[in-house]
């Protein structure tokens, strides 16, 4: 679970929320296979769903203002955008939504079943689809010829990675024994402890 793309939704959520619905709270409900925030608002006047994430109509403008002044957003009309490349970064499946008289955000959660589907779909996919390089490989191989690279540095010859996912990635890689920090921060270097040789 992206506990990032989680928090944007939850600031989109009291951002956009229709506080004219008496009685209707904000609700975050976790289940076993999903975790569903849930909206008391209909689509502003203008927006479709089919627009929706690509275009942007402000309901609540001073607070949108306010949490933009506090730095709980980046830039105004960019959060859906955002949650869907945090999802990505961190490969999860995209957060899919509802639009009833609630606007619900739904998140996948990985358990045991859904890794054992996924299993089982790749094995019976692997002559046709070719090999998924993960960003975590690209990492591992970046950092195996250039281990003197800082997270920003890794960033930017990635491209398509930010500085938080890259955190997130190396920070998944320390835990899964792959990746070890040597020396201090400025002057030190990554070292590379299970490099997949598949991926080139």
């Amino acid at each position: 679970m992206s506990f990032g793309a989680l928090r944007e939704t939850i600031i989109n959520t009291v951002c956009h929320r229709d506080y004219f619905q008496y009685g209707s709270n904000i609700m975050v409900e976790i289940f076993d296979d999903r975790v569903e925030i849930s909206s008391p608002a209909t689509l502003p006047a203008g927006l479709s769903e089919k627009d929706f994430g690509k275009r942007s109509v402000l309901r609540n403008p001073q607070i949108a203002d306010m949490l933009q002044r506090i730095e709980f957003i980046e830039k105004m009309g960019t959060g859906i955008k955002r949650i869907q490349k945090m999802m990505k970064e961190a490969d999860l499946p995209g957060v899919k939504y509802e639009f009833t008289q609630f606007v619900t955000a739904i998140f996948q959660r990985i358990t045991e079943t859904t890794q054992e589907t996924t299993q089982e779909t790749t094995q019976e996919t692997t002559q046709e689809t070719p090999k998924k390089i993960t960003n975590e490989s690209r990492i591992l191989n970046l950092l195996a010829k250039e281990p003197e690279l800082t997270r920003k540095e890794i960033a930017q010859k990635l491209q398509d990675i930010s500085e938080d996912g890259i955190k997130y990635h190396i920070e998944k890689l320390k835990k899964e024994n792959k990746l070890k920090r040597i020396g201090s921060t400025k002057k030190g270097k990554w070292l590379v402890i299970d490099l997949n040789k598949d991926i080139k």
